[in-house]
């Protein structure tokens, strides 16, 4: 993201291409794009985003948590500023937060504005705290939650496991 590619040796294919399916092909999850989340903190939160807003056909939720959106590289094809607004999110939830002493936080709070102008739904929280791993700490548990809000407690209600 900040310094990506979005090709070959970027995280965006690591994850696509090698991570998502090594977890699929060997432990037993929900091998589905309903089954999957994708989250990051901090720089984290910007490649989450980014990959999400590119392969929104992929994952059910994304959430950009501090995310620090910092265009130093990325143009407007792989940059979650710009992709947000020109990609098909189709039925994408979307979770942005940032501490209210975070150095980004105007600019994130900004941004949360221009994409509820844009009538995008989206989770928007600006809570105390900075940009450290006390505020993230704290906001686990909520992240957490928003993450596994769509699937249900009940074991039975999910594909069988096909994993050997």
């Amino acid at each position: 993201a900040n310094y990506t590619s979005g090709g070959a040796g970027s995280y965006e294919t690591l994850v696509l291409d090698e991570l998502i399916p090594y977890i699929e092909a060997n432990y037993c999850v929900w091998g589905e794009p309903a089954g999957r989340a994708i989250g990051g903190l901090s720089r984290g939160g910007y490649w989450a985003l980014e990959i999400a807003f590119r392969h929104a056909d992929q994952f059910v939720s994304v959430g950009g948590h501090s995310p620090a959106l910092l265009d130093i590289a990325a143009g407007p094809t792989l940059n979650p500023e710009y992709t947000v607004f020109n990609n098909d999110l189709g039925d994408l939830r979307l979770y942005l937060d940032i501490g209210i002493d975070d150095y980004l936080s105007g600019q994130i709070e900004t941004w949360h504005e221009a994409i509820a102008a844009a009538g995008i739904p989206h989770i928007w929280a600006l809570n105390p705290g900075g940009h450290d791993e006390p505020y993230w700490t704290g906001n686990g548990p909520a992240y957490l939650d928003w993450y596994t809000e769509p699937w249900s407690p009940v074991r039975a209600s999910y594909p069988a496991c096909t994993v050997q």
